[in-house]
Protein backbone atom coordinates (compact mmCIF):
# COMPACT_ATOMS: atom_id res chain seq x y z
CA UNK A 1 0.00 0.00 0.00
CA UNK A 2 3.00 2.12 0.46
CA UNK A 3 4.14 1.48 -3.19
CA UNK A 4 0.30 2.38 -3.95
CA UNK A 5 0.79 5.96 -2.42
CA UNK A 6 4.13 6.66 -3.20
CA UNK A 7 3.23 6.34 -6.75
CA UNK A 8 -0.03 8.40 -6.59
CA UNK A 9 2.49 11.11 -5.37
CA UNK A 10 4.86 10.80 -7.92
CA UNK A 11 2.05 11.48 -10.55
CA UNK A 12 0.46 14.47 -8.44
CA UNK A 13 4.13 15.93 -8.44
CA UNK A 14 4.38 15.29 -11.74
CA UNK A 15 1.50 17.43 -12.74
CA UNK A 16 1.79 20.16 -10.53
CA UNK A 17 5.05 20.33 -12.14
CA UNK A 18 4.02 20.17 -15.68
CA UNK A 19 3.50 23.13 -17.75
CA UNK A 20 0.45 25.41 -17.31
CA UNK A 21 -2.15 25.26 -20.08
CA UNK A 22 -1.66 28.57 -22.65
CA UNK A 23 -3.76 29.36 -24.38
CA UNK A 24 -2.62 30.19 -28.26
CA UNK A 25 -6.01 31.92 -29.12
CA UNK A 26 -5.67 35.20 -30.31
CA UNK A 27 -8.85 37.22 -29.44
CA UNK A 28 -9.91 39.74 -32.37
CA UNK A 29 -11.86 41.96 -30.34
CA UNK A 30 -9.19 43.21 -27.46
CA UNK A 31 -6.24 42.94 -30.09
CA UNK A 32 -8.37 45.36 -32.58
CA UNK A 33 -8.38 47.45 -29.27
CA UNK A 34 -4.83 47.42 -29.07
CA UNK A 35 -3.90 48.38 -32.26
CA UNK A 36 -6.64 51.19 -32.31
CA UNK A 37 -4.93 52.49 -29.04
CA UNK A 38 -2.94 55.61 -29.53
CA UNK A 39 -0.71 55.10 -26.83
CA UNK A 40 1.77 51.90 -27.70
CA UNK A 41 2.58 50.04 -25.02
CA UNK A 42 5.35 47.93 -26.61
CA UNK A 43 8.62 48.74 -29.11
CA UNK A 44 6.55 46.02 -31.16
CA UNK A 45 4.83 46.75 -34.38
CA UNK A 46 1.61 45.27 -34.63
CA UNK A 47 0.20 43.63 -37.57
CA UNK A 48 -2.95 43.75 -38.80
CA UNK A 49 -5.48 41.16 -38.23
CA UNK A 50 -6.91 38.71 -40.75
CA UNK A 51 -10.20 39.27 -40.06
CA UNK A 52 -12.25 41.89 -41.53
CA UNK A 53 -15.21 40.73 -41.87
CA UNK A 54 -17.59 41.16 -39.27
CA UNK A 55 -19.42 38.12 -39.38
CA UNK A 56 -17.16 35.64 -38.85
CA UNK A 57 -16.64 34.04 -35.15
CA UNK A 58 -13.50 32.03 -35.59
CA UNK A 59 -10.91 31.75 -38.24
CA UNK A 60 -8.09 29.41 -38.50
CA UNK A 61 -5.33 30.13 -40.47
CA UNK A 62 -2.81 27.43 -40.98
CA UNK A 63 -2.96 25.21 -37.70
CA UNK A 64 -1.49 22.46 -36.98
CA UNK A 65 -2.97 20.56 -33.13
CA UNK A 66 -1.78 17.67 -31.19
CA UNK A 67 -2.19 16.80 -27.79
CA UNK A 68 1.18 16.65 -26.58
CA UNK A 69 4.05 19.84 -27.09
CA UNK A 70 6.71 17.47 -28.60
CA UNK A 71 4.33 14.93 -30.88
CA UNK A 72 3.26 15.18 -34.39
CA UNK A 73 0.55 17.03 -34.90
CA UNK A 74 -2.66 14.89 -35.30
CA UNK A 75 -4.63 17.88 -37.27
CA UNK A 76 -1.91 19.73 -39.74
CA UNK A 77 -2.37 22.83 -41.52
CA UNK A 78 -5.61 23.56 -41.20
CA UNK A 79 -7.87 27.24 -42.69
CA UNK A 80 -10.88 28.03 -42.39
CA UNK A 81 -13.48 30.61 -41.21
CA UNK A 82 -16.88 29.81 -39.19
CA UNK A 83 -19.15 32.71 -39.76
CA UNK A 84 -22.35 33.86 -37.28
CA UNK A 85 -25.67 32.09 -38.44
CA UNK A 86 -23.72 29.43 -40.42
CA UNK A 87 -23.60 25.50 -39.77
CA UNK A 88 -20.34 23.94 -39.39
CA UNK A 89 -20.26 19.98 -39.78
CA UNK A 90 -16.63 18.61 -38.66
CA UNK A 91 -17.31 14.88 -40.17
CA UNK A 92 -14.75 11.70 -40.34
CA UNK A 93 -14.22 8.48 -39.59
CA UNK A 94 -12.99 7.70 -35.88
CA UNK A 95 -9.50 8.70 -34.74
CA UNK A 96 -9.35 11.17 -37.87
CA UNK A 97 -8.72 14.30 -35.70
CA UNK A 98 -12.35 15.60 -34.72
CA UNK A 99 -11.86 16.04 -31.48
CA UNK A 100 -8.39 17.34 -31.86
CA UNK A 101 -9.48 20.19 -34.41
CA UNK A 102 -12.61 20.99 -31.94
CA UNK A 103 -10.42 21.17 -28.64
CA UNK A 104 -7.42 23.05 -30.20
CA UNK A 105 -10.81 26.01 -31.37
CA UNK A 106 -11.09 26.08 -27.58
CA UNK A 107 -7.37 26.15 -26.62
CA UNK A 108 -7.24 22.72 -25.05
CA UNK A 109 -4.37 21.21 -27.29
CA UNK A 110 -1.28 22.89 -28.24
CA UNK A 111 -0.86 24.52 -31.91
CA UNK A 112 2.54 23.77 -32.96
CA UNK A 113 1.60 26.20 -35.79
CA UNK A 114 -0.30 28.92 -37.58
CA UNK A 115 -3.24 30.99 -36.13
CA UNK A 116 -6.43 30.56 -34.24
CA UNK A 117 -8.21 34.02 -34.01
CA UNK A 118 -11.81 34.50 -32.31
CA UNK A 119 -14.58 37.01 -31.15
CA UNK A 120 -15.10 35.40 -27.84
CA UNK A 121 -13.32 34.06 -24.99
CA UNK A 122 -15.53 31.91 -23.87
CA UNK A 123 -17.50 29.08 -24.87
CA UNK A 124 -19.42 25.86 -23.90
CA UNK A 125 -18.39 22.55 -25.45
CA UNK A 126 -19.61 18.97 -24.59
CA UNK A 127 -17.28 16.17 -25.31
CA UNK A 128 -19.13 13.24 -26.75
CA UNK A 129 -18.23 10.32 -24.56
CA UNK A 130 -19.45 6.70 -26.49
CA UNK A 131 -20.99 4.18 -24.35
CA UNK A 132 -22.10 0.77 -25.98
CA UNK A 133 -23.59 -2.34 -24.17
CA UNK A 134 -22.29 -5.27 -24.78
CA UNK A 135 -25.75 -6.24 -26.46
CA UNK A 136 -27.64 -6.30 -30.25
CA UNK A 137 -28.42 -3.26 -31.52
CA UNK A 138 -31.87 -3.44 -30.39
CA UNK A 139 -30.64 -3.56 -26.63
CA UNK A 140 -28.87 -0.75 -26.71
CA UNK A 141 -31.21 1.07 -28.43
CA UNK A 142 -33.62 0.32 -25.09
CA UNK A 143 -31.88 0.37 -22.52
CA UNK A 144 -32.92 -0.72 -19.17
CA UNK A 145 -37.06 -0.01 -21.27
CA UNK A 146 -38.77 -2.52 -22.45
CA UNK A 147 -39.86 -2.75 -26.21
CA UNK A 148 -42.41 -0.43 -27.80
CA UNK A 149 -42.61 -1.17 -31.07
CA UNK A 150 -44.20 2.41 -32.57
CA UNK A 151 -41.79 4.17 -30.47
CA UNK A 152 -38.59 1.85 -31.33
CA UNK A 153 -39.32 2.12 -34.80
CA UNK A 154 -39.51 5.91 -34.46
CA UNK A 155 -36.33 5.98 -32.88
CA UNK A 156 -34.13 4.01 -35.43
CA UNK A 157 -36.15 6.28 -38.26
CA UNK A 158 -35.24 9.07 -36.46
CA UNK A 159 -31.10 7.96 -35.75
CA UNK A 160 -31.49 7.18 -39.71
CA UNK A 161 -30.21 3.55 -38.78
CA UNK A 162 -32.54 1.75 -40.94
CA UNK A 163 -30.21 1.39 -43.69
CA UNK A 164 -27.52 0.47 -41.20
CA UNK A 165 -29.80 -2.10 -39.48
CA UNK A 166 -31.24 -4.04 -43.00
CA UNK A 167 -27.13 -4.26 -44.01
CA UNK A 168 -26.19 -6.33 -41.00
CA UNK A 169 -26.56 -10.32 -40.96
CA UNK A 170 -28.93 -10.28 -37.71
CA UNK A 171 -30.72 -7.07 -38.16
CA UNK A 172 -32.01 -5.66 -34.82
CA UNK A 173 -31.05 -9.01 -32.95
CA UNK A 174 -27.23 -7.92 -34.17
CA UNK A 175 -24.47 -8.34 -31.47
CA UNK A 176 -21.41 -6.23 -31.69
CA UNK A 177 -18.94 -6.14 -28.75
CA UNK A 178 -17.47 -2.68 -29.10
CA UNK A 179 -16.16 -1.97 -25.75
CA UNK A 180 -12.37 -2.98 -26.07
Amino acid sequence: MLNAAMACFHRIQAFLTSDARKDHRINVEQAASRQSSDTPTTDIELQTLPIKDDTALITIQNASFSWDTDAVPTVMDVTFTVARKQFCFIIGPVGSGKSTLLKGLLGETPSSQGFVYTRFNTVGYVDQTPWIQNGSVQQNILGVSSLDEEWYRQVVYVCALEHDILNMPRGHGEWRCLLM
